[in-house]
């Protein structure tokens, strides 16, 4: 798979290995390793030329096309985001205050503003495919919709 191929990516631990997937169109590759060595040099080795990418075509996909796209239980769109989980009615705009998410403990932690201070929105496994890609995604996201709003 070359790394412009890329449409999905997923890094986490499933308890007994550390775990590197990479999707193309028609291809999967699943890499793991007991050594957490390996896996944090394939991981820096692998990350920075393939997040950007994913980002940028999720991006695209959200502002150009319109689309809405699922990561986890998490619905990004040219809105901002919300959850699909059953009696969570809430959303994040673009156009409020956001917080950066975080990583901690194999979860993408998604935030939301409460008062003038970040609040747990939802958290997304990392197993989910392209969860390790959220808080750059947020970043993007919140970017392009603000200078689309100036133009």
């Amino acid at each position: 798979i070359y790394y412009k191929d890329v449409v999905a990516v997923g890094y986490y631990n499933d308890d007994k290995n550390y775990v590197i997937t990479l999707d193309s169109e028609k291809e999967n590759i699943q890499i793991k390793s007991k050594n957490y060595d390996l896996f944090s040099n394939l991981l820096n080795r692998i990350d920075p030329n393939v997040e950007p990418v994913i980002v940028k075509r999720l991006t695209k996909l959200i502002f150009e096309e319109n689309r809405e796209i699922a990561i986890g239980h998490v619905i990004f769109d040219r809105n901002g985001y919300r959850s699909k989980k059953r009696f969570r009615n809430k959303s994040v705009y673009w156009r409020d205050t956001i917080y950066n998410a975080t990583i901690n403990n194999g979860e993408v932690i998604l935030l939301e503003d409460e008062n003038d201070c970040a609040k747990e929105f939802t958290t997304i496994s990392m197993r989910e495919n392209n969860a390790s890609v959220i808080p750059s995604l947020i970043d993007t996201l919140y970017k392009e919709f603000h200078m689309r709003q100036q133009n």
